[in-house]
Parts: C-alpha cells; structure tokens; sequence
C-alpha cells in the first residue's frame, strides 16, 4: 500500500525533534511509526510504517532493532522515497549482505532487514542523505487464536530491557542494539479493521485509549484507532471478549501446492485429579512498581484456587533463587495462610534476572510420583539468554505455565517455553486483572489430558504440521497439511480421547485468496525441519525472513545524487518501557460493547507511580567481564600499562579493540586510535614503528593503522562486523597491490617481533 511520508512526517515534528548519545548526539533519525492491519477470521495482517529522517548535514546509516510477535511471518519490504516506491525481496543471508554493502559502496542506498534474534528483527538503512526522508513498509501476518471466549491481539512496540548480554551467543550481532534511552520518543498511529464475527464481541484496549466506527461499504465490521497521542513505550493489546470459541479451516493454493489450516478449539473437561503447583516468582528489579504489584495479587489468586488434595511449592528468584517451601506442601488451610503471609512481604529485590539457574532448582523440587508437576512462571521474561532456557525447559519434562507481566513482556520466551513443555500462557499488561488469568492459568492445570490426539484431513497429504503435547479448553491450537488437492471440500476433523472418545471440527473450509495463509503454512514447515538447507530453500521459494535469509532492497541513484562520503552508523535506541523501573506511565483504557452498540471509550483508573531509588538489576559475571573488556582507554591497563613486552602488547590490542568499537558508530574509529598512539608515552616506540613502516610504504599512517586493526581483528573473538571492514576499505581503496603486499608484509613482521620479544 502506497505510504504517506509526508502524512506521518507531519505529526511526527508536531512532537519536536529529540537528541541521543546513543545517535552520536544527533538527532534520532526514527521520526514516527503507524500500524495498519486487519483480522479476517484468525488471519492477522499488519503493515508497518517507519519514517526515518536525516536531519544532519552528513549522510547516516541506520541500524533498528524492533519486536515482532511469536510465530510471525515477515512478508514483504518496501521502501518510498518522494513519489518513488521500491520493492524488496528475500535473499540468502550472506548474499544480501554482499548486495547491501555493494550498493553503498557504490554509492546508492539500500534496505537490509535480518531476524535478529527470537522475536526481533533489525532494519539497516544505509546511505540516507542528509535532509532525506524515507518511508519503510514492513507487511508481516500470523494467526490469531481463541483463549476461551476471547482472542487476544497483541502487537509489539518496543523491547523492553533485558538482563544479560544482548550480544552474547544467538543474541545480537555487534552492530545491533536494543538499548533504551530515556530520551528517546517515538509518535505512533494505528488502524485495525475487524471483519466477520470478531467485530461482534466486547472489544476492550487495555493498553492505549481508542476509538472506534463502523466500515463503510460491503463488509460490516469495525475499525479502531488511537484516541490520543501515544508512543512507542508500550505494546499495543486489543481483547475481544464474549465470543463463541469455535474451530474454522480454510485453504489456498499456489504453485502445485494447497495448504490446508485448520484452526481447532476443542471442548476438553477439567479433572477432579490433585495437581502440584511449583510457584516460581520473579522478584528481579525489572518487576518494581506494577509489575510485582500485580504478581502479587496473581500468586494470592493462585493460593486460593488450589484445594487441600493440591500440592504447591513457592520459590523466588533474582540473582539467586530462594525457596520459601523447601519441598512440595499439601494445600491445607494452614499452608495456605502461611504461604499468603509470606506472599504480602514479596517485593522486586533480588536483582538480576537468572532465570535459567531458577528454573533448575526449580525443576528439583520433589513432588509425589503419582502427580505430574506443573511450573507456574509469573515474569516480564526480560533477559537476553533466549535459547539457553528454552532449551532446559525442552530437557525438563515438566509442563510450563507462564504468566508475562507488564508492558512490554518477552513473548517468544514464555510462548516457547510452553509449547516446548506442554504448558500453556497467560499475559497481562498493568491495566488487566491478573487474577482472571491465573483463573484460566489453573483450570489449564486441570485439564483432563487428551491421548491419542490426530487430525483426519480426508486427503492424501505431502506433509503435515506436528500436534501438541496437550490440548486446553476453548483454546486454539492450529495444524496445517498441504495436499495436491486442487479444490478440497471435505473439513478436518480432530480426533482425541479422555474418558471417552471427542472430535472438533470446522464448520466448513473456506478458500482464502490471500496467499498470506499459505506463506504463513510454509513458515509452520519451515520452523518444524530440522535440516537448515531444507528450511534455507523454503525460505527461498516462499519469500520468507529467516535465520539464513535477509529481506533486501536497493535504492539507486543517479550520478549526480550518488554518496560519496562514508555515512555514519547511527543506532536507534529504543524507548524506556512502561512500567520498567521508574519509568510507570499512567495507561488509559477503551471498552466498546459492540454487540449491543459501542460507547466511547473511558480511562480506566490508573495510577502514576514513581520510584526514588531503583535497584538495577546486577550484571552477570560474564557480562561484566565482556563490558570490562570493552572499558574505557582511561581504564588501569591505560593508566598502568605492564613493563613487560607480551602483556604490554596484549593491552596495546585490547586498548586498540576498545577504542576502535567505541568510535566505529561515527566513522572516527582510525583517527582515535591513531590519537591515542600519538598521545600515550608508553606506546611511543609502537607509533615510531608505525610512521617509519608508513614512510617505506609511502602510505598515510591512516592506511597503515588499517592494515593493523585488519589483523587484530581478525584475531580477536567477536569483534569483526561489517561496519569495520566497510571503513577499512574506505581508506584502502586507492592502496595498489604492490603497496598492499608490502604494507601487510610489515605490519605482521612488527606484530611478531613484539609478540616474540
């Protein structure tokens, strides 16, 4: 759909132009963001709008890493410039890597979007003029589900800080960042269209205040917008409530291909079985204000659900996990009040986030045999080491009942957790009573288990979606199956057993013209094969973000408007979260009945709160030893460098590293490090060794400092990105290859003779 930058560009310097550090104390090119979706049955699709300006004289390169919803499909990019619109397209990782920094080599612009990490996706937009506007549109899709009587659409906004080392191992690569900036503030507009039988609940926004009116033309339905100004500081909730759960199916057909989506709510009985509740509390800083306000209320709610044949166990978690029952207790009158007491002194003041080691001892607590456990996790879920406790989770053999709290909840952690486990999620932003979800939380719990669980697609098929490890009540679980049926009519039906034998089935199958359904199948394939080639080449074929592929656009330009300066890298720092530490922002709420006609939407009550003194959360050992050794040059080392040779070598590299990754942002990384060679008395002999090897070359100590960061990097862990081989070549470009040869020849000579010495 066609953008209007100057629309969103307009409202956006409404609001002023802001200031960061995090942007080299320019201005933050990130001008507005506006959301357009719609919802036809479960299908959900949404178009991003994100408006960057340059409004420095020099022309920049910008790096955003922003959320994206659990188990969504990235479609499509697009990029307008004035009254030019450019399409993208989906390449091998590597290959669009090569493309996006050929292009700005070159001279031209071009749009690099990567699946950074669980969830979050990083736009690279290089080479925006100075004065420049440029309007990205992201099109995604993915499929919404019933919880009962309600479907939840949430959409997410901003990440919220995380505990750990954001570029550790499967976190972000060195370029990207998710750190927030309390100067940072972002306009956003939205619009959602519902159509069909959604439209016909009790539609209610817990997180912003919106309103509403009806479709005009041949489709009834309804479509809500903002109320007010609002922000990038939290996510957008959309509840649709008092609905009739129920199972739909619909197909579509590309190439020799149909995929069939079967969306089933089956009606499953709760249990009279004894249940054992491992309750694991987050009481990290990052749940201060109303976070551990409503975690509070949600662990009462849980006490008074379970009944004396129950069993619980409660432990709190921080840095470090304290149990405050040992074991596993019988849910007797007695446990209970004792339990409630110690859940009123409860407060968010144990730190940082490990929550890996806290489910572990977690795991640990004894249950009787005959009683399969369930862990029940009430956090915001904000940490960076993603996969290492989705894959101990994986290893538990215990199901996993997570509860996200707050505004900005890690979602593809707890929804991984529990898919992986068996369990089931919950989510509740500041303005939602937790204690409805863990009403739901617990009847989960008791869930009669299905057996025997399968799907009757009535056609022959080529491939189909694994089942869940259990099925709840009213909630959607959904099953794809592609066929070479070219025109199927005969539903799918689920097949399970409890005590007796049960079956759901969609009322019809539907076709869908979208191909986002049947992209949204391949992306359900694609996430279930195990060999990467197989999941590269669907990718490919079916246009889809992955690990292994990048969505990629080139923007060129005539001659005459060609860049020829090296843009500045300028990192997009995120908005502080609502509700995260001091950060607690009144949060108005809209409620639109719309089967008996809508009201306008009123605020709920709320609450301002502000906090004197915040703990911040401990870093971890391993994070403070990495931000050690990304530490100032006025850290000891600088100030008391070694006597001896080989350590007073190793610090010359680590103090060259440091200072590189500092100044790389802005491009001035070679002419600090060279400063401070020039500057410091102890590396004077390294710098007369430098000039000398620059006069043989008859190369600048610029280029000559090139080829030696060029072998330190090289050598060291996780310090080599694009952005320094970028600038390397940018000094090195007029270099021929004699001088090349002669220049590496000595730079490795010296850098041996010192290691040797």
């Amino acid at each position: 759909m066609p953008c209007e930058t100057s629309q969103y560009l307009d409202e956006a310097m409404a609001f002023g132009t802001l200031h960061s550090k995090e942007c080299g104390d320019e201005n933050i090119p990130l001008a507005s963001v506006h959301m357009n979706g719609e919802v036809r049955g479960l299908l959900f699709s949404l178009t991003i709008l994100q408006t960057f300006v340059n409004l420095d004289t020099r022309p920049h390169e910008v790096i955003y890493t922003f959320p994206l919803a659990w188990h969504t499909a990235l479609l499509g990019i697009a990029a307008t410039i004035g009254e030019k619109r450019l399409i993208g397209a989906v390449f091998e990782k590597k290959q669009a890597e090569e493309k996006y920094e050929k292009a700005l080599s070159e001279g031209d612009g071009a749009l690099l979007v990567q699946q950074s990490a669980k969830g979050l996706c990083t736009v690279n937009l290089g080479n925006i003029k100075a004065c420049e506007t440029i309007c990205i549109e992201i099109r995604c899709a993915r499929l919404l589900r019933f919880e009962g009587k309600r479907v939840r659409l949430c959409i997410p906004t901003v990440i919220s800080e995380r505990y750990g080392d954001e570029h550790m191992p499967l976190g972000l690569a060195p370029h990207e960042t998710a750190v927030a900036s309390p100067k940072a503030s972002y306009p956003f507009t939205l619009a959602i269209r519902l159509y069909g039988e959604i439209a016909k609940g009790r539609i209610s926004c817990p997180s912003h205040a919106i309103e509403a009116k009806s479709l005009e033309g041949s489709e009834s339905g309804l479509v809500f917008s903002l109320a007010q100004n609002a922000f990038l500081d939290r996510d957008f909730v959309l509840l649709c409530d008092e609905l009739q759960s129920r199972s739909i199916a619909g197909y579509c057909r590309v190439r020799d291909e149909t995929m069939i989506v079967a969306s089933f709510a089956p009606r499953i009985a709760e249990s009279s079985s004894p249940i054992a509740v491992k309750i694991l509390a987050d009481c990290s800083g990052s749940m201060q204000g109303s976070r551990i306000a409503e975690a509070k209320k949600g662990l009462e709610q849980v006490l008074q659900a379970l009944t004396p044949n129950d069993m619980v166990s409660f432990s709190r978690f921080g840095s470090k996990v304290q149990r405050e029952t040992q074991e596993a207790v019988r849910a007797t009158e007695d446990n209970i009040s004792r339990l409630k007491e110690l859940v009123k002194k409860t407060e968010a003041s144990l730190g940082g986030t490990e929550t890996e080691g806290a489910l572990r001892d977690t795991f640990q607590i004894r249950t009787p045999e005959d009683i399969v456990p369930s862990l029940l996790l009430i956090t915001d879920g904000d940490i960076w080491n993603v996969e290492g406790v989705i894959a101990l989770a994986r290893q538990s053999g215990q199901r996993i009942f997570a509860v996200g709290v707050g505004s900005a909840p890690a979602e593809s952690l707890l929804r991984e957790m529990a898919l992986e486990t068996g369990g089931a999620c919950e989510f509740v932003t500041e303005s939602e009573d937790i204690r409805e979800a863990i009403i739901r939380i617990v009847g989960k719990m008791r869930t009669n288990v299905a057996r025997n669980v399968c799907v009757r697609w009535n056609y022959e098929t080529t491939w189909q979606s694994k089942l869940p490890k259990y099925l709840y009540d009213g909630e959607t679980i959904h099953c794809v199956a592609i066929t070479q049926a070219q025109t199927p009519v005969a539903v799918p039906v689920l097949h399970f057993e409890t005590d007796k034998s049960h079956e759901a089935a969609a009322d019809s199958l539907e076709r869908v013209d979208s191909t986002d359904l049947f992209r949204l199948g391949k992306l359900r394939q694609m996430l279930e094969t195990e060999s990467k080639a197989e999941q590269k080449a669907i990718a490919l074929e079916n246009q889809l973000l992955c690990e292994q592929t990048s969505l990629f656009l080139r923007i060129e330009r005539a001659l005459e408007d060609k860049v020829t300066e090296l843009a500045s890298v300028c990192h997009v720092p995120q908005m502080v979260a609502s509700g995260h530490g001091c950060h607690t922002h009144a949060l108005s709420r809209s409620v639109f009945f719309c089967n008996d006609g809508y009201s306008d939407g009123c605020p709920a009550d709320t609450e301002d709160v502000l906090f004197d003194s915040y703990p911040s959360p401990p870093v971890s050992a391993k994070k403070a030893r990495a931000k050690a050794n990304r530490g100032s040059t006025q850290g000891a080392m600088a100030k008391h460098p070694p006597k001896d040779s080989a350590s007073s070598f190793n610090a010359l590299r680590k103090n060259l590293i440091d200072i590189w990754l500092k100044n790389l942002p802005q491009m001035q990384a070679v002419t600090a490090c060279l400063n401070a060679l020039q500057t410091k008395k102890v590396y004077a002999d390294f710098y007369k060794k430098l000039r000398e090897i620059s006069v043989e070359t008859k190369l600048s100590e610029e280029q000559i400092l090139c080829f030696l960061m060029l072998r330190i990097l090289n050598s060291a862990d996780n310090n080599w990105e694009r952005h320094s081989e970028r600038l390397i070549t940018a000094y090195l470009t007029s270099v021929s290859e004699e001088q090349r040869e002669c220049a590496q020849e000595k730079v490795n000579a010296l850098l041996k003779a010192i290691e040797r010495s």
